[in-house]
């Protein structure tokens, strides 16, 4: 999920493996076999793409009418909460209020899976405020990475599925 416009997640993971889902889908069902990258708040490539309204969440208006414009994207997000083993949010600053009420809704237990990534020079509220959604990592996207880094296989029979790396390995 995110809420960003670029393109830049999906130009990093291969296509034929990936659904875009935005407010102008189709259709928000998932394909079994594809990993969905949900654009909660619209995608600039569907300026070009299609001729529907893209949606894009960036006015006071907009936030008002999320619930009746992107209702589907986020009871996805709502669902892939609950279903989460681990919720990872990376360089998030909390700010959007639908995103942070359903993290913090009462009687969820999201903040006991979350893990918060944030910038390195991130300090005192701004940590505060952060950790009311999780366990906050000030390491930064590269600190990320590093923790996350895994050899790659070197011939074809060490090919294995990723391995889940334990974040708590990384500094905190």
């Amino acid at each position: 999920f995110t809420t960003n416009f670029d393109d830049v997640i999906e130009r990093c993971l291969e296509a034929d493996r990936l659904q875009v889902i935005t407010p102008a889908s189709e259709r928000t069902v998932r394909t079994a076999a594809t990993l969905p990258l949900y654009y909660l708040h619209g995608r600039a490539r569907d300026l070009a793409e299609t001729d529907k309204d893209p949606r894009f969440v960036i006015s006071e208006r907009n936030y008002l009418n999320l619930h009746a414009d992107n209702r589907d994207l986020y009871a996805q997000l709502k669902n892939g909460l609950f279903a989460a083993r681990l919720i990872v949010i990376v360089g998030y600053s909390m700010r959007d209020l639908e995103v942070a009420r359903m993290l913090i809704e009462p009687g969820h237990a999201f903040e006991k899976k979350t893990v918060v990534v944030c910038a390195p020079t991130a300090k005192g509220l701004g940590l505060a405020r952060l950790a009311k959604f999780g366990k906050v990592l000030p390491i930064g996207v590269d600190g990320l990475a590093d923790c996350l880094a895994v050899p790659r296989a070197t011939t074809a029979r060490d090919s294995r599925p990723p391995q889940f790396v334990e974040l708590a390995t990384c500094p905190v």
